[in-house]
């Protein structure tokens, strides 16, 4: 039988400094003399074990603190501003050594594999003050031990150093991981969690890197690393967790792609979701089951998890899948009321893991993946419509409910979701009976400036957020919504197709929800133009210009007025996607409007350029811009990103002086890679009413 621990003499304080105790010569509940004159908490634990001091003094002298509280949620904004102070005091200590990496295609040196340790801070603060510190802390994600760390870190080719690593790491604890709280603390060294997940490692070093003010310019070389690496992890069945967790950050923050079947997202949430129900990560806990899952792990091969993992890692594949699934147009595989059932018992388990902001965006995914469940098998457009009104009042009721925990991103899920679920009602088609007819036009002109409405909303909370600017340094700053997931600025591209299709659509839109409407489409493209050198974004603020000019070309038309092109019906020319179906089809006007500019364009300049063969010879040069990398492709956005400022709002990319190569037609569909899939879509005419619509 164990041992049963003796009765403590000591108390814990006295115990940790190695100090004799004279609690048990005072009266019963009165505190040593020690605790007493320092004011520390006098208890007594049989089982207590000392912290040894060099840990403590190991901590501070790599100025680490390795029980610094985890941002909240509902706080961010002022987490990400303090966080951002801390670091750049930091930065200007003399001890820290200059940043550097290199590629290399020569195999290690010595020097890579010796051990050496960063100094960093103040070694003259109190341990027995930091032993305190660290009792009365909350866990944070990032608790790393600065011991044994190597010079560099490879990977293939790529040499990362100890100084960079460790910025992108803090980096990315203060600005991603708030939007991917299922990562599991980091306890280690980095060279210990690089050995032991090196796919989550250099995936965190990837997405940290994309947007980071001195260490951007190594986003191409990790991309050409990080895509061989991964590839050959994601053969082996089945896929650990930290593989998993891989997946979802890719899935938040994907490498750019020129076109969407190029975009790996959908896939990547796939594999995640297979992967972790492989694991069991979507069933209940169970003790008998998950003991012997554990005896044969070995034998089968299959990684060990605990139940908090399962949870959160569950909770994340699902939120993540739902959010793309409503984005690109595609059902989500956890909608049925199986997986539903599953993910509310795992969000229960893990309430107190979860931060509250993060449990009511949970409760949005729930019932919009229910609503979206149910009102897809209603087929008249009457009950449609009133089914529509009740989720959307599901939805404010939630907002009553969870008023304490609201947050800027929860505001944006919850008006995504809103204009998701208008968006479904708009694929009904219109009845012949006359009647009949009218109803449906009076229902749909309601949701449309109901979504006119949530659209709105949801720009003026970007622009707001847009406009907390953080400083860097004492020269630079840089938008808070930069690091933001990929899902949240598509939600804001949704939400200006929406208005365009409000514009298109309405039968009787008064002056004044027109002004609002096109006062939102000018405020997203200044939103989506703040990062020029963001491939995505400078796309999505492209098409945003060309569908304000579309709406001004129907316009003309309705006032009789001649008009230089042959316009598409206002109808949705693309219904197969669900509620993106908005999205695919704004993106499709664009598409052909922007080919016939671009051919009047040619037409009108081909004399110039057969006069000028450096301009010939840069337009052929496009023509094979498919063939490139991703590297490739990231790295000529960089070399243009910034003359992109030079289009005005009034300018199409193409007018734009020195713009004519760097965003010609035949090497930039604004979106096109991000919406358009269909072939079909890539067509060069929309003169035929019926083949543009796909069921």
């Amino acid at each position: 039988m164990p041992r049963r621990p003796g009765r403590a003499k000591s108390c814990t304080a006295c115990r940790q400094v190695k100090q004799a105790c004279d609690a048990r010569h005072k009266a019963a509940g009165a505190s040593c003399t020690r605790c007493t004159k320092r004011g520390l908490l006098c208890r007594f634990d049989s089982n207590f074990k000392r912290i040894p001091t060099r840990n403590i003094v190991e901590a501070i002298t790599n100025n680490i603190d390795p029980q610094q509280p985890a941002p909240c949620a509902s706080s961010w904004p002022n987490m990400e501003a303090e966080s951002r102070r801390e670091q750049t005091t930091k930065s200007q200590e003399p001890n820290i050594p200059s940043s550097a990496s290199t590629c290399s295609p020569s195999p290690a040196s010595p020097t890579d594999s010796q051990p050496s340790t960063v100094h960093i801070g103040d070694t003259t603060t109190s341990a027995t003050a930091t032993l305190e510190g660290c009792i009365k802390a909350r866990e944070a994600w990032l608790k790393l031990k600065a011991v044994d760390i190597p010079c560099s870190y490879r990977l293939g080719s790529l040499v990362v150093n100890n100084t960079v690593a460790l910025e992108l790491f803090q980096h990315f604890d203060v600005y991603y991981y708030p939007h991917c709280k299922f990562l599991r603390p980091i306890r280690t060294s980095l060279s210990d969690y690089s050995q032991s997940s090196p796919h989550l490692f250099w995936t965190i070093i990837l997405c940290s890197s994309q947007m980071h003010e001195k260490h951007a310019h190594m986003y191409p070389a990790i991309v050409t690393e990080h895509e061989n690496m991964l590839s050959g992890a994601c053969m082996h069945w089945p896929l650990s967790t930290e593989v998993i967790h891989s997946l979802l950050c890719l899935c938040l923050w994907p490498i750019p792609k020129l076109r969407l079947w190029q975009d790996p997202s959908w896939g990547y949430i796939g594999l995640a979701v297979n992967a972790a129900m492989q694991l069991n990560c979507h069933l209940p806990p169970n003790s008998l089951f998950h003991a012997q899952l554990r005896r044969n792990a070995s034998r089968r091969a299959m990684p060990v998890m605990d139940a908090a993992v399962r949870d959160t890692t569950w909770l994340a594949c699902f939120d993540i899948s739902t959010r793309l699934g409503e984005l690109l147009g595609f059902p989500s595989t956890l909608s049925s009321r199986y997986h539903l059932d599953y993910v509310s018992r795992a969000q229960e388990r893990a309430s107190s893991l979860l931060d509250p902001s993060y449990q009511t965006l949970l409760k949005i995914r729930l019932l919009t993946a229910t609503w979206t469940t149910h009102l897809d098998m209603i087929t008249d457009s009457g009950i449609h419509f009133s089914q529509t009104k009740n989720s959307v009042a599901d939805l404010e009721r939630l907002r009553v409910s969870e008023q304490q925990y609201w947050s800027p991103e929860v505001e944006l899920n919850l008006q995504g979701a809103k204009l998701h679920l208008y968006a479904l009602t708009l694929l009904l088609p219109t009845p012949e009976e006359p009647t009949e007819a009218s109803q449906v036009v009076s229902n749909r002109d309601t949701v449309l400036r109901s979504g006119l409405m949530s659209a709105s909303a949801l720009i003026s909370e970007m622009l707001c957020r847009s406009r907390e600017k953080i400083a860097l340094s004492s020269e630079t700053s840089i938008c808070s919504i930069a690091f933001w997931p990929k899902t949240h600025m598509t939600y804001l591209f949704f939400a200006s197709t929406f208005i365009f299709r409000v514009l298109l659509s309405h039968s009787d839109l008064s002056g004044q929800d027109r002004t609002l409407a096109m006062s939102c489409l000018a405020d997203a493209h200044i939103i989506f133009k703040m990062e020029p050198s963001h491939p995505d974004r400078t796309r999505a603020a492209l098409i945003i210009q060309r569908l304000i000019e579309i709406n001004r070309a129907y316009k003309m038309e309705d006032e009789s007025q001649n008009s230089l092109e042959s316009l598409p019906p206002r109808d949705l020319l693309v219904t197969g996607r669900l509620g993106a179906s908005i999205q695919f089809d704004a993106v499709l006007r664009s598409v052909h409007y922007r080919r016939q500019k671009a051919q009047r364009h040619k037409t009108c300049s081909s004399n110039d350029i057969s006069a000028d063969p450096a301009s010939a010879s840069a337009s052929g040069c496009e023509l094979q811009v498919a063939d490139q990398t991703s590297s490739e492709l990231i790295e000529y956005w960089r070399s243009v990103g910034a003359l992109a400022d030079l289009s005005g709002p009034g300018m199409d990319g193409n007018e734009a002086p020195g713009l004519n190569d760097a965003f010609n037609p035949g090497f930039v569909d604004p979106y096109d890679y991000m919406m358009v899939t269909d072939p079909g879509l890539l067509l060069d005419s929309l003169e035929n009413r019926g083949f543009g619509i796909w069921n």
